[in-house]
């Protein structure tokens, strides 16, 4: 779960759910 939470404070949320 660590490139979610690299992906969330680098782009956003949004990207986050968009990628999950």
């Amino acid at each position: 779960k660590n490139w979610a939470v690299l992906v969330a404070g680098s782009n956003g949320w949004p990207n986050y759910r968009h990628h999950a």
